[in-house]
C-alpha cells in the first residue's frame, strides 16, 4: 500500500507539471495526489497482533479484561473503536486483505468476553447459554502478501550478506552465496 502511494504521489507530479500547459489537468493532479496521500497513510499503519491475554497494535498493548465495549465504525479498511474498562477509547485500523480483516475482527470480538459488542453483551452476540467458544490461537495480521513479505526476507538477508543491495556495484566475489 505503502509504494502504490508513492507511486500515486509520482503520477500527481507528473500531471503538475502537465498541468501548467493544460489547466483542466488539475483535476487528475488533485484526485492523484489526494489518493496517493491516503494509500501512504494506511501503508504507515503497523500490524495487529491477537494473544492470549493482549491486544497489540504498535507499542500499545490491551489486556482483553480491559475491554469494555467493542465497536466496528468501518469495513475498508477495518476501524474498531475499543472503550476500555477506564472509559478511555482507542482505535485499532487494519488495512489488510479482506480475509485478514474479517479474522481479526472474529478473533477481537471472540476475545473480548466481558465487551458489550455492537451495542450487544458478549453471550446476546455470540447466542451462547452455558458454553462459550473455542480460543483462537496466536495470530499475526501483517499488511504485506506472503510473495511481498518473502521478497523483502530476500532483498534483506542480500543487504545483511553484501552491505547495499545494488548488484552493479557490488564486489565479483560477494553475493548472497559468499561470505
Amino acid at each position: 500500500m505503502l509504494f502504490a502511494g508513492l507511486g500515486g504521489l509520482a503520477l500527481a507530479a507528473v500531471s503538475a507539471s502537465i498541468s501548467l500547459t493544460f489547466p483542466a489537468a488539475w483535476v487528475a493532479t488533485g484526485a492523484l495526489a489526494l489518493s496517493g496521500l491516503i494509500a501512504v497513510a494506511m501503508g504507515l499503519i503497523p500490524g495487529v497482533e491477537v494473544g492470549d491475554t493482549h491486544l497489540a497494535q504498535r507499542r500499545t498493548r490491551i489486556p482483553w479484561t480491559d475491554i469494555y465495549q467493542v465497536r466496528r465504525l468501518a469495513t475498508t479498511p477495518l476501524i474498531m473503536r475499543l472503550t476500555l474498562a477506564t472509559r478511555e477509547e482507542t482505535l485499532v485500523i487494519h488495512c489488510g486483505s479482506r480475509v485478514a480483516r474479517e479474522s481479526l475482527l472474529h478473533d477481537i470480538r471472540l476475545m473480548s468476553r466481558g465487551a458489550v459488542i455492537d451495542g450487544v453483551s458478549y453471550r446476546e452476540f455470540w447466542g451462547l447459554g452455558a458454553e462459550e467458544p473455542a480460543k483462537p490461537k496466536l495470530r499475526r495480521y501483517p499488511l504485506l502478501l506472503a510473495d511481498d513479505e518473502a521478497e523483502v526476507e530476500r532483498m534483506f538477508q542480500q543487504l545483511k550478506s553484501v552491505g547495499h543491495l545494488d548488484p552493479n556495484n557490488s564486489p565479483p566475489d560477494s553475493g548472497p552465496g559468499h561470505n
